[in-house]
């Protein structure tokens, strides 16, 4: 503790005389930053009586918990170091005296105090290097541990060696050792009591938490996020969880992301997240970080702290608690203007000072000559960082230089294989540099540096060809441990490309991008797809490696969103590999390139891929494969209106994925079908699909399967006029594409939702929608969502009467569906400019409009375009005063509405059937059908359960008069 023996004595003969005849000098008096309570142990372990020594070390360990530990959990006292260092570590009990941050504590103990009552929340805490965030942040888990709850932590680092959510992976995995690795399995057989089920989870979270568990397949982004909530759900039923994330600036993009789909999911749960950050970073992750910050806060998710550095009043009460005493005005006020009011600064200034003995106890009160005072010269932490390193011994020295290499964490092991030192030798040092200099801190089998800075500092101070050496050792030996571990790939990477060995770096560089990618660490993996064919095309390498390369970076393309530099590496690789005689790879080339055309929109091309792929698929008996193709396929078709054709394809990949038990394919393959039939007017087929696919992906967590679901659902139950129900599926829907940032979808959602208050009769309310969508696709350049938005406003604006304006919006859709090529859009936005001129009395131009739009309708053979088209047709021809042609064409949509049961429609029809009938004066067959209007008014007015809907719904003015107020 001190560095000195408590008996003192020139020889053997004058150390005995001191053993049994003085008493020890008190520690306080070599150091008077070391607690009474210490004092008081160590004098009762050198006792001359024996009678009044501690009897076993039982009675120690009771003394020390009596005397000192508990005053350090309730008062948050500092342990220092005899170098003054304050120590910190995040599931012990020390902590030092927090200074300046009275109302950050109390917000943050607050939101403690919230999450353990149920009221999950999520805190960011931003300052400048140094100035006490991680330190607030470990006080505020003390307190958290005190309530029992799980303290969970993990840090961003910058870097290709990342393993994927690398920060919430060690926070989940630090419980795993807790619970000695069988955390999962526990959590697994209690699922359910939070209404999460973990083990359907666990393929997910396996292979991100226990080594050598296989990687999952077909996952999207969000199934992965999901699973990591649930699993922190599951923690949190027994007790709640507070989570800390350092460094949150040095992120990747995919932990960005997984950030913000937690803190917008935690509202109603038992888990408080904290996590830090450096707003000032110049790099991509910090500008993520703040970006972020931003929007939690507008969305009203996020509490904001910014810690500033503390004043000159701060600063001489946080020395004279580190000192233990009263200091020299002049000391505080010459450390205060050196450090500038930074935390971290003021203590190394102060450690400086105490390492080279310039702070002295004289007169009751800590002081430095003047002299002393001039080593303050700099105005550089690194500097003085240096400083204490100078002190070191060259063996000290080159194990922190080593350690440096390796980030800010490092185990022993590698250090022992890198030096000529045994291990014990080596676990000696490492407690010295603990110690007696405070430079690094243990975390059971594992060190860290004290700061992220003072490891830089360490790192920047290696001569590059040294550096490199050290780099070469630390690789050599994870490649010797973990070369098959694709979960330390990243990181024996890491280590060869900075030793100069890129080459051999490259295979390791492509089993890390692999794994990051399959569990959607996009920017992750790009990172390491962009290095690896770097490499290659500086160094050169063989076909098998570029076609790796290639194929994953057109992964990452299709992933961000750009398909066509996605097919311009789809079509390198189909080439290796065809080149290579590697049929499986050009298979799985051909695939994916047909889905990548299909978003282009280039469909005869991609139907060629697409039908390629399958039969070799099916001839390498590779049913996974197979599988994808025949989805793929399905997209096309569905794509070409070719719903008949996709309706089999759907079948036959959900056959397929039965066999195999592949429940992800069967959910996509049942939605796919769902919304085909929906297409092709067999309504009551289709809710039925959908119900199951929805289930399906509930039952593996895919959110973004069941937001995809859930618009199917709403769009079909909007047609079977259950207004209510599909309202509620769509604002499901759209919850989730927010709460998970599905970006693109939300547009479709939000126009759905419009649709249906247009049909309860809320117009304003429609348009409002209607507008929101719009905005949203022109910001995403979404060329499908824009035209559905404006159309659909456009007819908003056509029922308020604004006649010229709905017609521009209308005009505006053909254009876009002319040139984009969406068929579906163009024949819709026809029959809606029919439906203009007919208002307009325009009654050649509707007739035109409607003869094109019932011809292309049939050319798809789409019941749900054939059935509108002749509902318009048979419009026009009543106007024309043709009763035969009206009938007639009325008579088709009654019938298809009928055998659709696209109740929604089928009113309004029948509603000019009873027109036209009184106008040709069948009153008989005008009063039949206005019998099944009202009957089918009444059902749709009794499918509501809010009353306010249904008052709406009843107060349009066409439903008023045919089924009255009082129904």
């Amino acid at each position: 503790m001190t560095g000195l023996l408590p008996f003192q004595g020139d020889h053997e003969p004058a150390l005995v005389y001191s053993i049994l005849n003085l008493d020890p000098r008190p520690v306080t008096e070599i150091d008077a930053s070391i607690p009474s309570s210490v004092q008081a142990v160590i004098d009762g372990c050198l006792k001359k009586n024996r009678n009044e020594r501690y009897s076993s070390c039982d009675a120690v360990m009771e003394a020390i918990q009596s005397s000192l530990l508990t005053d350090l959990k309730s008062e948050y006292a500092v342990t220092k170091t005899p170098a003054g260092v304050p120590q910190l570590t995040l599931d012990g009990i020390e902590s030092g005296e927090l200074i300046g941050r009275p109302e950050e504590e109390s917000i943050l103990l607050k939101r403690i105090e919230d999450a353990c009552a149920g009221r999950g929340s999520t805190v960011f805490i931003a300052g400048e290097h140094g100035v006490g965030k991680s330190f607030l942040a470990a006080r505020v888990l003390i307190a958290a541990q005190k309530r029992g709850m799980h303290v969970l932590h993990g840090k961003c680092f910058g870097g290709a060696g990342n393993a994927p959510y690398e920060p919430f992976v060690a926070a989940c995995k630090r419980a795993m050792h807790q619970s000695d690795n069988k955390l999962l399995d526990v959590l697994s057989r209690n699922g359910g009591r939070d209404g999460s089920d973990l083990g359907n989870r666990l393929p997910i979270l396996n292979p991100l938490l226990i080594p050598g568990s296989p990687i999952a397949e077909g996952l999207n982004k969000e199934q992965v996020w999901e699973a990591i909530l649930v699993l922190l759900r599951a923690l949190s039923v027994d007790r709640p969880v507070a989570i800390v994330i350092e460094d949150l600036q040095s992120a990747d993009e995919a932990t960005i992301d997984l950030c913000s789909y937690l803190a917008r999911n935690l509202t109603s749960s038992r888990i408080c997240l904290l996590a830090t950050y450096v707003a000032e970073e110049a790099s991509s992750g910090g500008a993520s970080a703040v970006l972020l910050a931003r929007k939690l806060k507008l969305e009203g998710k996020l509490t904001q702290i910014q810690l500033d550095r503390w004043n000159g009043d701060e600063t001489a009460k946080m020395i004279e608690h580190a000192l233990g005493g009263k200091v020299d005005p002049v000391m505080t006020a010459r450390i205060h203007e050196a450090a500038r009011g930074n935390a971290l600064f003021t203590m190394e200034l102060l450690s400086l000072l105490r390492t080279r003995d310039a702070v002295r106890l004289a007169g009751g009160r800590w002081e430095c000559e003047a002299g002393d005072l001039s080593l303050l010269v700099t105005d550089r932490i690194h500097d003085v960082i240096r400083q204490r390193l100078d002190r070191l011994t060259e063996q000290d020295r080159e194990i922190l230089n080593i350690a440096s290499c390796e980030r800010e964490y490092f185990e022993s092991d590698p250090l022992v294989a890198s030096m000529d030192v045994t291990r014990i030798e080596l676990l000696k040092r490492l407690q010295i540099l603990e110690d007696e200099y405070g430079l690094i801190r243990h975390e059971k089998k594992r060190y860290r540096f004290d700061h992220p800075l003072l490891r830089q500092v360490v790192y920047d101070q290696i001569l590059e060809e040294l550096r490199e050496e050290y780099h070469r050792k630390f690789g050599a030996w994870l490649v010797s441990q973990h070369g098959d571990s694709p979960e330390y790939a990243g990181r024996i990477a890491l280590h060869l490309m900075a030793s100069g060995q890129e080459r051999e770096a490259v295979p390791y560089l492509l089993t890390g991008a692999d794994r990051s990618l399959s569990v959607w660490a996009v920017s992750l993996a790009k990172a390491q797809y962009g290095k690896a064919d770097e490499i290659l095309t500086g160094l050169g390498g063989g076909d098998a490696i570029a076609m790796r390369v290639e194929a994953g970076l057109g992964d990452v393309c299709v992933a961000e969103g750009h398909p066509v530099e996605a097919l311009r590496h789809y079509g390198r690789c189909i080439e290796l590999a065809h080149r290579a005689g590697d049929i499986p790879a050009e298979t799985v080339g051909l695939r994916k390139r047909a889905a990548a055309l299909r978003i282009t929109g280039s469909l005869p091309d991609a139907l060629n891929d697409g039908e390629t792929a399958l039969r070799s698929a099916a001839a390498l008996g590779d049913a996974k494969e197979e599988i994808q193709s025949l989805l793929v396929l399905a997209s096309i078709h569905s794509a070409r209106a070719d719903y008949t054709r996709t309706v089999q394809l759907s079948q036959q990949a959900f056959d397929r994925s039965t066999q195999i038990g592949d429940v992800g394919s069967q959910a996509v393959a049942m939605g796919t079908l769902g919304l085909a039939q929906w297409h092709l007017g067999a309504l009551r087929k289709a809710a039925e699909s959908l119900r199951q696919a929805l289930v399906m992906h509930g039952s593996i967590g895919d959110s973004r399967g069941r937001a995809t679901v859930l618009n199917y659902l709403g769009l079909t139950y909007y047609c079977l006029a259950r207004l209510e129900e599909a309202l509620d599926a769509n604002k499901e829907s759209l919850e989730i594409k927010e709460a998970l940032a599905i970006i693109p979808a939300i547009p479709g959602s939000l126009n759905n939702i419009g649709d249906t208050y247009r049909e309860i009769g809320d117009i304003e309310k429609a348009a409002s929608f209607h507008r929101e969508a719009l905005e949203a696709a022109r910001r995403q350049n979404n060329r499908g969502s824009e035209c559905d938005s404006l159309r659909d406003l456009g007819t908003d604006l056509y029922r308020r009467g604004e006649f010229a304006l709905a017609r521009s919006h209308f005009e505006e859709v053909l254009r876009l569906a002319r040139t984009y090529g969406y068929a579906w859009y163009e024949i819709r936005v026809m029959l809606s400019l029919a439906e203009l001129d007919l208002a307009e009395s325009n009654g050649e131009s509707a007739d035109r409009w409607s003869e094109e739009g019932m011809r292309r309708s049939r050319e798809t053979g789409a019941d749900q375009l054939t059935l509108e088209a002749a509902w318009t047709r048979g419009k026009v021809f009543a106007r024309q005063g043709n009763i035969a042609e009206a009938r007639r064409f009325l008579a088709e949509s009654v019938a298809k509405a009928e055998a659709m049961d696209h109740r929604l429609f089928l009113w309004q029809i029948l509603r000019e059937v009873v027109n036209l009938e009184h106008s040709a004066g069948d009153r008989e067959a005008g009063e039949q059908a206005l019998r099944k209007v009202r009957q089918l008014l009444t059902e749709i007015l009794g499918g509501f359960k809010t009353p306010e809907l249904r008052a709406t719904f009843q107060g349009v003015k066409e439903v008023r008069e045919l089924v009255g107020v009082g129904t």
